[in-house]
């Protein structure tokens, strides 16, 4: 039998909800988590990082790693368009944020819709980020990115 990595993950927003229904999902999704004896990489953007202070703090304290979604994931938020300045202000500032919120920085980053460049990967790179999931192998992206992409879907799947 061939042992095949997986990577458990969770994008979570506010922004369009509100932090209050979301709170009870994150609630939810640690129940679950504990029955079930997993882990799992939760991507906050900074400004949801701040208003779920309680649950990026419980998270951490059943083990879960936090990661950086972005800093607010504004729709404009889109690292594959942004210039170069901006994306490493950006990323300095959501970075120095969920620091604030977890005692240390972040060390892996997803970006909103997916969507990175090399100036990303540099500016990641200088921050100190170990890991970027932005791009996730053989994933069709109807919902919130480009549909016309279809170079994820022949990615390799192993790390």
């Amino acid at each position: 039998m061939t042992v095949v990595p997986v990577l458990l993950t969770c994008d979570i927003h506010t922004h369009m909800t509100g932090s209050d229904p979301v709170r009870e999902d994150l609630i939810e999704t640690r129940r679950i988590l504990r029955e079930l004896g997993v882990r799992c990489t939760f991507f906050f953007p900074a400004r949801s990082a701040e208003e779920l202070r309680d649950q990026v703090k419980a998270l951490r304290g059943e083990g879960h790693e936090i990661g950086c979604h972005g800093l607010t994931h504004d729709p404009s938020e889109n690292y594959s368009r942004l210039p170069p300045d901006v994306q490493r202000m950006f990323l300095r500032q959501a970075t120095e944020r969920l620091a604030a919120v977890l005692g240390e920085p972040p060390v892996s980053f997803r970006a909103p819709v997916f969507k990175v460049s090399g100036e990303t990967i540099r500016a990641l790179e200088d921050l100190g980020y170990r890991a970027d999931v932005s791009v996730t192998a053989q994933r069709l992206g109807v919902f919130g990115s480009d549909i016309y992409d279809l170079k994820p879907l022949f990615a390799p799947r192993r790390p």
